[in-house]
């Protein structure tokens, strides 16, 4: 049998999603505080217990200006649009700048979060002695 060449479905959506991100240095984990998703959401939906929403299209839609609608939800045509001018480069480029930026936050935080709950476990263990 044949393999059948996915067109629209959600991991086809996810696989397009992928090599889009390659091409920007980012990943699924990256994009997750972003687009409004917990860190397990694209394992969730992998699994075939969730499908992407939607909203998340959208989102990543509005995020990724550059990349084809069209060529994420269908895989028809090519992968980036054409950049008409000079302002949507520097648009693309901005966006591509804070979102790299509000992942390193992100990250600064998830830090800050991991060492208070040490602090507070170890509190915590004062207290019962």
């Amino acid at each position: 049998m044949a393999a059948q060449k996915k067109y629209n479905t959600t991991d086809a959506i996810l696989e397009r999603l992928e090599e889009f991100l390659q091409t920007t240095g980012d990943t699924l984990i990256s994009i997750t505080g972003i687009i409004g998703v917990s860190r397990g959401y694209f394992s969730t939906i992998r699994n075939k217990k969730a499908e992407i929403g939607v909203d998340k299209i959208v989102r990543i839609l509005l995020l990724y200006p550059q990349i084809s609608a069209d060529w994420l939800l269908a895989g028809s045509g090519l992968m980036l649009k054409a950049a008409t001018s000079l302002k949507d480069q520097s648009e693309i480029l901005v966006r591509e700048e804070a979102l790299k930026i509000a992942v390193s936050k992100i990250d600064d935080i998830q830090d800050q979060l991991r060492e208070l709950h040490k602090q507070i476990s170890k509190s915590k263990i004062k207290i019962r002695k």
